[in-house]
């Protein structure tokens, strides 16, 4: 969730209040795509979206637009989210399958992205999990305990 304030300069008084959850839904998964355009292997095709709620498919709809990413990859603890969002994936002409681990869906792609809302502090991804040449946005931490990616995961990815 999200919303702006536009403040007068010199007061710092707010002059207009808006809900912006849609702009930033938007924007990060913006951010994942120019990241991934810039650091994936070129002619990256599979991808794996770790956390199936509502960014996952603003995430997919990115990478499909902007690097033409046509295979998802996709697992949550909530299988209910993860059905959704093959549901709305597939409706809109893109393929999407579901796995039962992290590990599954993880393997044999180019890119992976992790949007969870973990905060167990629990490893999404471990090191016998990366491949050479897989890219990792690792979108999150926007809460105390709620860490966007292991610190091993930091070490050798692209982490949002």
């Amino acid at each position: 969730m999200a919303f702006g304030v536009l403040a007068d300069v010199p007061t710092g008084a707010p002059l207009f209040v808006s809900e912006l959850t849609l702009t930033t839904a938007i924007r990060t998964a913006a951010m994942s795509a120019l990241a991934a355009r810039t650091l994936a292997k070129p002619g990256a095709q599979k991808m794996a979206l770790i956390g199936n709620g509502a960014q996952s498919e603003f995430q997919a709809l990115a990478f499909a637009h902007e690097l033409g990413v046509q295979e998802f990859h996709l697992y949550d603890t909530d299988a209910t989210a993860t059905q959704k969002l093959m549901h709305n994936l597939m409706h809109l002409g893109l393929n999407a399958r579901a796995f039962g681990s992290t590990r599954e869906a993880v393997r044999g792609v180019d890119i992976v992205t992790t949007i969870t809302a973990d905060n167990t502090r629990a490893a999404i991804l471990t090191a016998d999990m990366l491949e050479p040449g897989m890219h990792i946005n690792a979108v999150g931490g926007d809460s105390p305990g709620k860490p966007s990616c292991t610190p091993m995961c930091c070490a050798t990815a692209a982490c949002l």
